[in-house]
């Protein structure tokens, strides 16, 4: 069940999956969206960006449970989300730029 595999990906990162409307996982999700604000603003300065991918690479390779596959759908998620959201939405651009962050992050994790 893909709930199941969802509470347990976020179970050592404080952000109460029994309640995705609590502050804590509240809080954790703004951290991620922060985060691809983040590679997006340094996506022109490409060594700053690559030391950043290296960092959340490092962190991802460490959490127990995830999966490459969880990548790639959050990538998919976010560019339907932003499809709508973003007027003019160039989804070949976003997806070539998220793909290759998305990819560079989730290098370490194993599965």
């Amino acid at each position: 069940c893909l709930w199941v595999e969802f509470k347990e990906m976020f179970e050592d990162c404080s952000s109460n999956t029994d309640d995705i409307g609590s502050p804590e996982f509240s809080a954790h999700m703004m951290r991620i969206i922060n985060g691809m604000d983040t590679m997006v603003e340094l996506a022109l300065d490409p060594d700053t960006l690559n030391e950043q991918l290296d960092h959340l690479a490092h962190q991802h390779a460490e959490r127990t449970g995830l999966k490459k596959q969880y990548f790639a759908d959050f990538r998919q998620a976010l560019l339907d989300v932003l499809s709508q959201a973003i007027p003019c939405f160039n989804r070949d651009a976003w997806n070539r730029c998220f793909t290759g962050m998305v990819n560079r992050i989730a290098s370490g994790v194993s599965v």
